[in-house]
């Protein structure tokens, strides 16, 4: 063969060649565009075919719906709405084994799902392996070491079936652990609140705010609304007091409010050397509870405080209104003359514009001028009356009461 008749042939072959490749990789292409085609069309068709299984769960047909979830799951096993459903299904018919398994296959393929262990330990428990349910949890905290979200979960998990003792043991471990005492603190005194151990959820939310005393708003919330019953209130006292730091002293003066030891609440601003704000703020509170002389002794304490000068016209003024409202009422009359648009907002509050700047300073409203809650004076009787519902936050805080009445303070 000439040299001529090889080169001819070798260039014949690299064609032939570069030919098939071509073909090669358009026919490579056309399969690929067809199957991402054909799994749009499955995501859609898969969740019309969800929408229908829950349409037939509505109407009573659980096994229908499963049968449908079932296929779903197997099929589209990283749609988390699909097994969720199926969950929640199987749970509410106490299916716990057919749960006990959706979830294991679960795990299987999403070994990182932490709420799914969780989870898991909750089936085996229905299931009566309360062994195992308790040794699930255990594994769960060794898988994440370290983390607080499983650690969280874990101990809600045990606690809210009922394991009271096995979690106490667990969180003990746990706070040894971490050195933190003050770790789940703030749960554990929602757990007591619930049980009605209120001593054990005094010092569990104590332990919290020893930690954060930032939350005190948080804290003071729920201690106030526990009940007003004698041993609970004499309880919360001696905790409070012999307790002694700033955060719980704020506590226990709310809680003197509620049950309407209002000197002993004076007391304790004294002891906690409360900013002026803060006594303006209980005058006012002392005025609708219609403990005007009270009122008075807190106003004209502000007015002997050379650092409360920027208050002492609104005391003057809340004096008066102890007084004679009536006349504070003329007053604001003659003053509104002339510029009735401007002060229309100003005539309902009696200190006027810089009253209005004060009462949003420390969070209060305070009562239209004339109330015929305020028309009684200095010395009425009873100013430490019967134990009452009504709460008084320290906090700047609104708190939510019984009698459906709150009040906000703040104390520095």
């Amino acid at each position: 063969m000439s040299s001529k008749t090889l080169s001819l042939f070798t260039s014949l072959v690299w064609l032939i060649i570069a030919l098939i490749s071509g073909l090669r990789v358009s026919k490579a292409e056309i399969p690929l565009q067809n199957i991402q085609i054909q799994s749009e069309q499955q995501l859609r068709e898969a969740a019309q075919s969800f929408d229908l299984a829950r349409q037939i769960e509505a109407s009573g047909n659980i096994e229908q719906a499963l049968t449908i979830y079932y296929r779903l799951v197997e099929e589209f096993p990283g749609t988390l709405s699909y097994y969720q459903q199926l969950k929640q299904v199987l749970r509410n018919s106490a299916r716990y084994s057919e749960l006990h398994q959706v979830i294991d296959n679960h795990i299987r393929l999403n070994p990182n799902d932490l709420q799914s262990f969780v989870e898991l330990g909750d089936v085996q428990l229905a299931l009566g392996q309360d062994s195992l349910a308790l040794q699930t949890w255990e594994s769960v905290l060794g898988r994440f070491p370290g983390n607080v979200l499983a650690e969280r979960l874990v101990l809600t998990h045990i606690f809210s079936n009922n394991l009271l003792e096995e979690g106490k043991s667990q969180l003990e471990r746990l706070r040894t652990i971490k050195s933190d005492s003050s770790f789940f603190s703030l749960d554990m005194g929602y757990l007591y609140t619930l049980r009605m151990d209120y001593s054990l959820a005094t010092d569990e939310f104590l332990l919290h705010l020893s930690a954060q005393p930032q939350t005190i708003t948080t804290v003071t919330n729920q201690i106030l609304r526990f009940p007003s019953e004698p041993e609970v209130v004499s309880m919360l006292r001696e905790k409070l007091q012999r307790n002694g730091s700033t955060p719980a002293l704020s506590i226990l003066a709310s809680v003197e409010f509620q049950n309407r030891n209002f000197q002993q609440v004076i007391d304790l601003y004294v002891q906690l050397e409360v900013q002026p704000e803060g006594w303006f703020n209980l005058g006012r509170d002392l005025m609708a509870e219609e403990e005007l002389g009270l009122a008075q002794d807190v106003m004209e304490r502000i007015l002997s405080n050379p650092d409360a000068i920027s208050l002492y016209e609104q005391c003057i003024l809340v004096l008066a209104e102890i007084e004679d409202p009536a006349l504070v009422e003329k007053e604001k009359e003659r003053d509104g003359q002339g510029a009735k648009g401007e002060r229309d907002e100003q005539v309902s509050h009696p200190h006027g514009q810089a009253g209005s700047r004060v009462a949003g300073l420390v969070g209060v409203q305070p009562a239209a001028p004339g109330h015929p809650r305020l028309q009684k004076h200095r010395g009425k009787e009873g100013r430490n009356g019967p134990d009452g519902q009504f709460g008084h936050a320290l906090t700047p805080c609104s708190v939510s009461f019984p009698a459906g009445r709150a009040r906000t303070m703040r104390t520095s």
